[in-house]
């Protein structure tokens, strides 16, 4: 199993195949195992490059990470991978790491995917605090909010990553969610010149449409997918759909 040590942490992470690498950044909650199906359609062209961030799976801890914390251990790995540019891959939380890897990060970035994800990810004090005093059946309430339609239709597939989610310790889960609640790059989004897709589910109630909406208004240049009938884990609710519009969009940026 591949580790790499990262200003101190050791760093697990997932790799398939070669060629111009792509790195994908779970959501909060989760691990690279998210990303099992477009690991599997990338690698016979790309590098697919997939990281259990700090505290998840089977990376190191951070104490109280922050965005900016997630987004600098990335750009640490990719040093260490000897990868100089990628195309950053970002669901939910991962896309904010995404985001602010392109803003304090430029040359690394050759361009970017933002899945379900927001240039704000605030989060409710009340969620907050049921995460904080009872975590496991916050999380499963949150599970079932997470599907849309094709998503619960799967839902016996898709099991595994709810038992992904409530094995996550509850510490790196309220973390997670505080360095959410204290992302927001709204104000930067015009400082980010690269090529952009933008995948949401219509039924996504946790990063509803507008919030990619409002991406798509700001970065200029940028291409936005809406999948149907899909809610907060378009890739792995609709992989078909998902991996089509990545695999378009890659040979447009990357050839």
């Amino acid at each position: 199993m591949p580790y790499q040590q990262v200003k101190g942490l050791k760093i697990f992470y997932e790799k398939r195949g070669e060629g111009f690498p792509v790195y994908l950044l779970h959501g909060a909650l989760l691990t690279h195992s998210l990303w099992e199906p477009q690991l599997e359609a990338l690698a016979s062209r790309y590098s697919a490059i997939a990281p259990d961030l700090p505290g998840h799976g089977q990376s190191d801890s951070l104490s109280s990470p922050s965005i900016g914390d997630y987004s600098e251990t990335v750009a640490g790995l990719m040093e260490a991978l000897g990868t100089k540019e990628a195309v950053v891959v970002g669901h939910s939380m991962g896309g904010a790491v995404a985001l602010q890897l392109a803003l304090d990060h430029p040359e690394k970035v050759r361009a970017l995917v933002l899945a379900n994800t927001g240039a704000k990810l605030g989060v409710s004090p009340l969620l907050l605090r049921v995460l904080k005093e009872d975590f496991r059946g916050a999380t499963e309430v949150g599970w079932r909010s997470m599907l849309g339609g094709k998503g619960r239709r799967r839902e016996q597939e898709l099991r595994r990553l709810e038992e992904v989610m409530k094995a996550t310790r509850p510490e790196v889960g309220v973390a997670d969610f505080e360095a959410c609640n204290a992302f927001d790059c709204r104000g930067r989004l015009s400082e980010i010149r690269k090529p952009a897709l933008i995948v949401g589910g219509a039924d996504d109630t946790l990063t509803p449409p507008w919030y990619q909406e409002y991406l798509h208004q700001r970065l200029e240049g940028s291409s936005l997918v809406m999948l149907r009938e899909v809610g907060h884990l378009s890739m792995v609710e609709d992989p078909s759909s998902f991996n089509s519009a990545l695999l378009s969009f890659l040979e447009r940026v990357v050839g």
